[in-house]
């Protein structure tokens, strides 16, 4: 818990950040990185199994993103050498997914990876949706890759949502695109009605929608959400 961001202050940015673990440890890694540059990385992963070896992986992403971002490593770089590291020590059935944008809040320009991770959605004050682009790949860990940007903007007022599969599959059962789009129609259905003017009741929402998609079981996976709106 320590290792998640609890106090976000960046000037452009409201954010609000969801965290809760499924084993009392989760393998989920969030987190919000200012750089050097005056950009804003925002990053998003799950790491392949749970407990307590999940965890220790997803502390040591943490420290890597970190490193790298403070000395103004750029995205492709970053997640090569975060690729390269987990390539060194990850058991072979081991990886980790990873969803990484660096945004100016400045401009709203943004640049964006995705290593076999669930999309990110942007939302704008009517609900309307559509899906970040991103350069796609393997997730890490699993061999050598260069990694590929791909660049857009988020407009003043827009919400970037970024989650894990937690969200998208409550019961632990595997789904084609459905939990994605309930979760997606869910965030458009929040936007409608709370607009997008503060990150943090977006937030509300979506945890009180993704406890009813669960019941009143444990959680069968780590739950974890990053929003992001441009102010």
């Amino acid at each position: 818990m320590r290792l998640i961001p609890r106090e976000v202050n960046v000037a452009g940015l409201d954010v609000a950040i969801g965290f809760e673990p499924c084993r009392w440890v989760g393998g989920d890694y969030v987190d919000v990185v200012p750089t050097p540059d005056g950009r804003v990385l925002l990053t998003i992963g799950d790491v392949c199994g749970k407990g307590l070896q999940a965890a220790m992986v997803a502390a040591s992403v943490h420290s890597m993103v970190h490193a790298c971002a403070r000395v103004g490593c750029g995205l492709s770089d970053l997640m090569g050498h975060l690729n390269e590291h987990l390539r060194g020590y990850l058991p072979e059935d081991s990886f980790v997914t990873m969803l990484a944008a660096m945004l100016d809040p400045r401009t709203g320009d943004v640049e964006a990876v995705n290593s076999g991770h669930l999309p990110a959605a942007v939302l704008d004050r009517s609900g309307g949706l559509r899906w970040l682009e991103a350069g796609e790949g393997l997730p890490l860990g699993v061999r050598s890759a260069d990694f590929e940007c791909r660049q857009s903007r988020i407009d003043t007022d827009e919400l970037l949502a970024m989650l894990t599969d937690g969200l998208t599959e409550p019961g632990g059962h595997q789904t084609d695109k459905t939990g994605l789009e309930l979760i997606a129609q869910a965030l458009g259905e929040v936007c409608k009605t709370e607009g997008t003017r503060r990150a943090q009741a977006v937030a509300d929402k979506l945890s009180a929608y993704a406890n009813e998609l669960r019941g009143k079981g444990l959680a069968s996976d780590d739950c974890t959400f990053l929003l992001a709106r441009r102010v």
